[in-house]
């Protein structure tokens, strides 16, 4: 007897799949859908502090993310931990080690996106852009993610890598005055 040839051999199509039934997979990670999936919040209500009022942050970095694609997106993450851009590399030199009062933390994985910073405590995200980002079809999909990171309840904040490297001090003043007013 020989083994058979494919993986799901005597069925029409493969094993289902996260998007079956559709033509494609969705564009947005929630497709459809007014607002976001609410995300797993073990012994939490809905806006994530925990039933005895403790605490607002997450147990565990998947909390945020998309579960399937976690893994990938993890690894990738490190990847990009250990080459940071030079303005990355700046930002984080002023901002790590609770300097602004908060923990930040870098390369962190929300949804199925990867932020440069995400302070977890007040809800937000710091970006840092490159020139890829000038182009118009790269800011319309930073709108896009900016839109999917507001509705997940983050605030976003956007600087070149110019901004960063030539005026840190203006950037950390920014990002302060956002702290200040995330309550």
């Amino acid at each position: 007897m020989t083994p058979p040839s494919l993986p799901f051999e005597g069925r029409e199509t493969p094993p289902s799949l996260p998007f079956e039934g559709r033509e494609t997979p969705p564009s947005l990670p929630f497709e459809g859908r007014k607002t976001p999936p609410s995300l797993p919040f073990k012994g939490r209500d809905e806006a994530g502090i925990y039933k005895d009022n403790t605490t607002t942050l997450m147990d565990k970095p998947y909390d945020l993310a998309e579960r399937i694609s976690y893994p990938f997106l993890k690894k990738e993450a490190n990847d990009m931990r250990k080459n940071p851009t030079e303005a990355e590399r700046v930002l984080w030199g002023l901002i790590r080690k609770k300097q602004l009062g908060v923990r930040f933390n870098r390369q962190y994985v929300i949804d199925t996106y990867i932020v440069d910073f995400v302070c977890l405590e007040k809800q937000l995200v710091v970006e840092v852009d490159g020139k890829y980002h000038f182009s118009e079809e790269q800011q319309c999909w930073d709108e896009q993610r900016t839109d999917i990171l507001n509705n997940l309840g983050f605030e976003v904040l956007r600087f070149k890598n110019e901004e960063v490297l030539c005026a840190p001090e203006s950037v950390i003043l920014q990002i302060k005055q956002t702290l200040n007013k995330t309550i």
